[in-house]
């Protein structure tokens, strides 16, 4: 089954480091709100950190109580992250198989960044297609209220 996917492209005033620093920082997890069936996060905390970061674990719990894990499957500096999200109870545990992140960094010489994220929204099952569409829509609803960018440039959805 292929994963709905969407994508963002926000201009971050910092560079690709920074961004990435905030990855790797739990309070900015937490500061995350939610948005319609996409819960706000309540705590973030390291379950495993790897030395090359790729492998480190992250343990979501959402203001709702429920739950996922979130692995860093890769770690690019400066040019690209990975984030996929997995293990999900309450709502989301019957519906969604995993959500992929993917951030790719390009920086310019005025000291901004442009990053494009694209979101791969895995169904468990081919009934859960529909529901997805929705749960997809809040998300980058969440996601666009929780960007620090200057100019978010555009919104698109496959």
């Amino acid at each position: 089954m292929p994963p709905i996917t969407f994508s963002i492209d926000e201009l971050i005033p910092a560079s690709p480091t920074d961004i990435a620093n905030q990855l790797l920082d739990p309070a900015r997890w937490q500061a995350f709100q939610g948005v319609g069936s996409i819960p706000g996060i309540a705590k973030a905390e390291f379950e495993t950190m790897t030395k090359s970061l790729v492998g480190t674990k992250i343990r979501i719990t959402n203001a709702d109580g429920s739950t996922c894990l979130a692995t860093i499957t890769e770690w690019r500096p400066n040019t690209r992250h990975t984030v996929k999200m997995a293990d999900f109870t309450g709502s989301l545990s019957g519906l969604v198989a995993s959500i992929e992140q993917i951030l790719e960094f390009e920086p310019d010489s005025e000291g901004l960044t442009k990053v494009t994220q694209y979101v791969h929204i895995s169904p468990t099952s081919e009934s859960a297609i529909p529901a997805l569409h929705d749960i997809a829509l809040d998300l980058k609803m969440a996601m666009l209220l929780n960007s620090h960018s200057v100019e978010c440039k555009s919104l698109q959805a496959t």
